[in-house]
């Protein structure tokens, strides 16, 4: 379930990235890796697709470690109605609902699309 729950966020976020012209991609440095980075110049943000909280967050981490940039902007996303803020647990990645996620990137979508069709 996992792999589909990555490819149905990569779905979501790709089409933001594409509205918004932001680039998203994928990380792995070694044994770590984060899922997608959505790398906005404000306001980028990382996430690892899982399907339990559970999932490990030694990616994220390493990938905060090496960019401080996205320090308070890593999240673990899954199945889980738990929402949890970067920085409110000790391991510094926030939760994110896998329907909130994807209800938020569509939105943002939408809306990118609106700004470029009446520009």
């Amino acid at each position: 379930m996992g792999l589909l729950y990555e490819n149905l966020v990569a779905g979501h976020l790709h089409a933001l990235a594409r509205q918004t012209q932001v680039r998203l991609y994928h990380w792995r440095e070694g044994n770590h890796e984060v899922d997608l980075i959505y790398d906005h110049p404000e306001q980028p943000v990382a996430f690892e697709i899982a399907f339990s909280v559970r999932h490990a967050v030694t990616g994220l981490q390493r990938f905060m470690e090496r960019f401080p940039r996205f320090e308070g902007r890593c999240y673990l996303v899954g199945p889980e109605p738990i929402g949890l803020v970067p920085g409110a647990a000790a391991n510094r990645v926030g939760l994110l609902p896998l329907d909130l996620l994807l209800l938020a990137a569509s939105r943002q979508a939408e809306a990118a699309l609106e700004q470029r069709l009446i520009s």
